[in-house]
């Protein structure tokens, strides 16, 4: 019997949304060497195609903190359809609720995706990349992988070889 009472109380806990935005202190805390910026937008094919390809460089460049930015306009009507999205589309970082859009404006995030590369040098960030993660709108179709090179660059313990790389994807809608 407590087995069962076990069970249903695991069940139920389990039916609560646990997924919990970033927030851009999150983010101003980390102090890690380097650190990726993806800025990105729920309903674009452009950023969804490249999620796999985020989430295997998260993996191979374990010393950048990875964070993305929620690019979408946030309004009553849409915001239980934005937050389901990055909840099911488990992109394996904190994602950053950017509904001032301040990283937005200070980065300035073009399209999504977007990734802005930062080095930490002495006690502030230097953008060391800005651009597309690669050199197409869709992923499948790339010839370029503009942040793998500059982080197996930087892994190597060499610059980048991109300063800049044209974004290219949805246009990151403004208020």
């Amino acid at each position: 019997m407590k087995s069962i009472a076990l069970f249903a109380i695991l069940i139920c806990l389990s039916s609560f949304d646990l997924f919990a935005w970033s927030s851009l202190k999150d983010f101003e805390k980390n102090q890690s060497k380097y650190k990726a910026l993806f800025f990105l937008s729920h309903n674009c094919p452009c950023s969804k195609s490249h999620i796999e390809h985020i989430d295997s460089l998260k993996k191979a460049f374990k010393e950048v903190s990875f964070f993305g930015v929620a690019t979408d306009l946030f309004e009553e009507s849409n915001e239980k359809e934005i937050q389901a999205h990055y909840q099911a589309t488990n992109y394996n970082m904190p994602i950053i609720k950017d509904t001032a859009f301040h990283l937005v404006e200070k980065y300035r995030a073009l399209k999504t995706p977007h990734v802005i590369l930062l080095e930490k040098k002495q006690d502030q960030y230097e953008v060391i990349y800005t651009g597309g993660l690669t050199n197409k709108r869709h992923f499948d179709s790339k010839s370029v992988k503009f942040l793998q090179e500059n982080l197996a660059e930087l892994h190597a313990g060499r610059n980048v070889k991109y300063r800049r790389g044209k974004s290219l994807g949805c246009y990151i809608r403004r208020l």
